[in-house]
């Protein structure tokens, strides 16, 4: 497993942009992509019967099942399913296949104290009010929402401006910006404020949450 205990990194780092690209010739693996003493996001992958570590340092989890399936207190729970955890005590994880988990842990405000557990549907998938992108809602919390959002194939790129950020995890295609394309399992946060045209050319499904990262 990586370590996920890095050095601080410097004052203000969660308001600037960082991408850590995905290899599109590889399945996503092991990956550090952000780490703080109190605040870590990453890519985990278990192997059938292992558990999640343990994390005393970090408070609460959030955790997106982006391969394979894995036991939630005994409950199962398949891809892109989602379960939020925002105090102790963490839930037990367990893989019952190969699985990789997307895991945030310490971010979850003090105020937020809902617990959830989806297994997404068809059902669940509604149009984005702004964009009109088909988005499966996960969760929502004063101005923080956490989306799977699909970006159709051929569709014209749809501006973003979200005022606390926006970050996101490529789950399936390439997304792609006025910036960069990123391959699946690019992870991208984007700062309070800017101002990006996300789109993709084959259509792609990406994990997004917004709303939640500071405002310098």
């Amino acid at each position: 497993m990586i370590d996920l205990y890095k050095d601080h990194p410097a004052p203000g780092e969660l308001a600037r942009r960082s991408v850590v690209y995905g290899d599109p010739a590889a399945l996503p693996g092991d990956r550090s992509l952000e780490a703080y003493p109190t605040r870590s996001t990453a890519l985990l992958h278990l192997m059938p019967g292992q558990a999640l570590p343990a994390d005393p340092a970090r408070s609460g989890v959030e955790i997106l099942v982006v391969e394979g399936i894995i036991s939630v207190d005994g409950a199962p729970l398949r891809q892109y399913g989602y379960v939020r955890r925002p105090r102790d005590p963490v839930p037990l994880v367990t893989a019952g296949t190969d699985a990789l988990l997307f895991v945030k842990r310490g971010h979850i405000p003090p105020d937020d104290t809902a617990e959830t557990m989806l297994e997404p549907r068809a059902a669940l998938w509604q149009p984005e009010p702004v964009s009109g992108l088909p988005v499966l809602p996960l969760y929502r919390h004063g101005g923080i929402a956490v989306v799977l959002r699909r970006y159709q194939a051929g569709a014209a790129p749809v501006t973003h401006r979200p005022p606390g950020g926006e970050e996101m995890l490529v789950l399936d295609g390439t997304l792609l910006d006025e910036r960069s394309a990123y391959p699946r399992g690019s992870w991208i946060r984007q700062p309070p404020g800017s101002l990006f045209q996300p789109y993709s050319i084959e259509g792609c499904l990406v994990y997004a949450q917004s709303g939640h990262l500071p405002v310098i």
